[in-house]
């Protein structure tokens, strides 16, 4: 690849210096092909803004494992960090193989606002699959999967 640098450097030596005006409309030309190009190969997209405002104003979350008859309810800051990884997740360029096995409901109080399946740190957000950059998911995810083990593991169970 060329970055874009090099790409006007060599312009310069094709273009004759009297023809200043093809220089600039060819420097124009070499930007929007590069801002193009970063928005064909999945620039991050964000999740809707509607959904974002929705999320916004959530106060607890329920989170739940149907495969393995599992779940909690997160409230306080818990809420508040996943909240804040959901809306900046990253819309995948390309569909994952993910398996989602964890349903994680918002609500504020006994109003459901919206819903979201996790695995790891991949998520799909309205039949859309986004990706968590930060790894806070990721680590919410595996603590979830350890407190399922432990539980599944228990003697008392």
């Amino acid at each position: 690849m060329i970055w874009p640098h090099k790409v006007n450097d060599r312009l310069k030596s094709l273009t004759p210096t009297h023809c200043c005006g093809v220089t600039a409309v060819m420097n124009c030309i070499v930007t929007i092909s590069f801002l193009l190009a970063g928005l064909a190969s999945g620039c991050s997209h964000k999740p809707s803004a509607k959904f974002a405002t929705r999320l916004s104003t959530a106060d607890h979350i329920v989170v739940t494992n149907s495969n393995r008859n599992f779940g909690l309810t997160l409230r306080g800051e818990d809420v508040a960090k996943i909240c804040k990884v959901v809306t900046f997740a990253n819309k995948v360029s390309s569909p994952t193989a993910s398996l989602y096995d964890w349903d994680v409901q918002f609500f504020n109080g006994t109003n459901f606002l919206c819903a979201i399946r996790l695995m790891d740190k991949e998520l799909l957000i309205e039949g859309s699959e986004y990706r968590d950059n930060s790894r806070v998911l990721s680590a919410y995810y595996q603590k979830w999967e350890r407190d399922r083990f432990k539980r599944d593991t228990s003697p008392n169970n």
